[in-house]
């Protein structure tokens, strides 16, 4: 019988020698979502609201009173930013759902500032990486 270590809730060793590492698969993975992932900034400007694309984007676009959406092929995700309001919230996952529709994406998630879920910081890992904040 094979012996688990402590991370056996990710299987077993022998699984994980066979792909590289469970390291390296991450880091493989990673570094796709970090190549396709597209981010979107949404606000209001005069009354509108507005989605404008983030080309080369870093974690320091997401400001505390921002609210965005990620597209990692996988999912899209709507982020908010721990100061944002509530009007642009709603615009924005209702954005993110006629966005979905409309992507080879088929969950949206709902992420808040500072609960960010791994592929979500994935997304930055090649644009500078991803600073956890406290």
């Amino acid at each position: 019988m094979e012996e688990r270590d402590p991370t056996w809730h990710m299987g077993p060793r022998s699984f994980w020698q066979a792909l590289g590492g469970a390291g390296a698969y991450a880091k493989d993975v990673m570094g796709t979502v970090a190549e396709s992932a597209r981010l979107f900034i949404c606000s209001f400007v005069s009354g509108e609201f507005e989605v404008e694309p983030v080309p080369h984007f870093s974690q320091r676009d997401l400001k505390e009173d921002a609210v965005a959406i990620l597209d990692t092929a996988a999912k899209v995700y709507v982020w908010y930013g721990s100061k944002s309001v509530p009007q642009a919230q709603r615009a924005a996952l209702d954005t993110g759902k006629r966005y979905l529709d409309a992507t080879t994406a088929t969950v949206l998630e709902e992420v808040y500032d500072t609960k960010e879920p791994l592929l979500f910081t994935a997304a930055f890992q090649d644009k500078g990486g991803w600073e956890r904040k406290k």
